[in-house]
This record gives C-alpha cells, sequence and structure tokens, in this order.
C-alpha cells in the first residue's frame, strides 16, 4: 500500500529519477532470479533469458528509432510563448511524418543543464502544419507542464533556440470518422490533448467528413494559461 503512494509522489517531482530507478530494480530483480536459479538452463531459465532478450531488443530499437529520426542533423526548438505554468517549443522536424491526434514525443534537450542529453521527457504534440503535397508535417508545436526538475529548468532556461534529440511518435490515435458530434473536456494542460483533436476534425471536415456539434470545455485555474487573442466561447458550433 505504500508503494501506491509513495511511487506516485516520486514520479510527479522527480521524473527521470523514478524512470532510472525503475530500469535499475528491473535489471537487480533479473539478476537476482539467476544467481537464485537452481536449473539455470531449463523452461525457468529460458524464459528468463528470453525477457533478457526482448528487453534488449526493445531498447536496440528504440535507439535505432531515435537515429532515424535525427541522422539527417538535430532540429531546433524554439521557446514561442509564456505561459503560466507551462512550456511551449515549435520546431521543424528534420525527417517529417503525418501526425494523428493521441501522439506524443519524448525530446532530449543537451542545453537545458548538466547530463540533460541523458534525459528523455514526454511531451504531447498540441498543433502541426503540414504540407500541401504529402501532407507530412513541417513545423511541430508541444507542450508540457513546468513542475520540477528538467521541465523548471527548461522554463527558465536563457536560450530561446535550443537543440533536440526527437524520439517518436508514440500514442495510439483513436479513430473519430464514426461520429459526428463531439463534447471535450479539459482541465489546465490537458487541453494539449484536446486541441490536437480539434484540429483533425477540422481537417477531416474540409476533406469533406460529416461534422455537425463540436463542444470544448477548458477549466483554468491561472489566467495565464490564456492567451490575449483566445476566443472567450467554450463552444463552437458548426452549422449542418
Amino acid at each position: 500500500m505504500l508503494s501506491f503512494l509513495v511511487l506516485p509522489w516520486i514520479r510527479r517531482r522527480a521524473y527521470e529519477l523514478s524512470t532510472n530507478m525503475h530500469i535499475c530494480l528491473g535489471l537487480s530483480t533479473i539478476v537476482v532470479l539467476w544467481l537464485h536459479l537452481r536449473n539455470r538452463f531449463h523452461l525457468d531459465g529460458y524464459l528468463l533469458i528470453g525477457s533478457i532478450g526482448l528487453f534488449f531488443t526493445t531498447t536496440l530499437i528504440r535507439i535505432a528509432y531515435q537515429i532515424y529520426r535525427n541522422w539527417r542533423g538535430l532540429a531546433v526548438a524554439e521557446k514561442t510563448k509564456k505561459l503560466e505554468g507551462a512550456v511551449m517549443l515549435s520546431f521543424s522536424p528534420t525527417r517529417p511524418w503525418k501526425i494523428r491526434a493521441g501522439q506524443y514525443i519524448y525530446l532530449r534537450i543537451p542545453a537545458v543543464r548538466l547530463f540533460s542529453f541523458a534525459e528523455s521527457h514526454p511531451m504531447n504534440i498540441l498543433w502541426w502544419e503540414e504540407s500541401n503535397t504529402d501532407r507530412k508535417t513541417n513545423y511541430i508545436t508541444v507542450l508540457a507542464k513546468v513542475d520540477t526538475g528538467f521541465t523548471r529548468r527548461l522554463d527558465s532556461c536563457q536560450y530561446n533556440s535550443l537543440r533536440i534529440i526527437l524520439d517518436g511518435p508514440y500514442g495510439k490515435p483513436k479513430d473519430t470518422g464514426h461520429y459526428d458530434s463531439f463534447v471535450f473536456i479539459a482541465t489546465g494542460i490537458g487541453i494539449s490533448a484536446q486541441l490536437a483533436y480539434l484540429k483533425e476534425l477540422i481537417m477531416g471536415r474540409d476533406r469533406g467528413q460529416r461534422l455537425r456539434r463540436v463542444c470544448l470545455i477548458w477549466q483554468v485555474d491561472e489566467e495565464g494559461m490564456f492567451q490575449q487573442d483566445t476566443p472567450q466561447e467554450n463552444c463552437n458550433l458548426i452549422p449542418n
């Protein structure tokens, strides 16, 4: 019971520490199990060897994926807007792809602080712009909540242009083509996940998808989350 209370608290306040602790504990568990196996080359040992092989295979695939995304050169991200409690970055990926709502990426930003090149942080894809020819994105905006550690250092970083190492995209997009009415509810930074779906719905409408009504309800606790040009209406009615 204590672990269910302590581990989320550590994760919220020290994301990178929590991630590395999980990796170290997992590797330690494998080592201890191997040392305690009586028959290392029977069924139990083969299962453990298989799990080790699976771990290293997925790790190599992820490393290869990062190399594929960045081998043409590191993209340059710009801190575009100052928000209360959030940091926003915009960049042009060196290897574009077709973005879907619901996707997110991991970023490594070496210039933020010492050893930050080894820190990988998830960020929601807030908005993007597509090429008219192949519909691959040529400009991406991501958003992350400012907490302790890396994100706070990123928010207060003196540099507005930062080299990034891109990892992704990840996430499973949801198919919205079977519906014509939507209600989105978000609180604070959670709007980053909803806006991507709103953009995809509008793009689908322009391509002929039936869309009758979209309602967005967004609760914010800080006025700084609003931009000066943000409309006050929280529902957008689309006529038949």
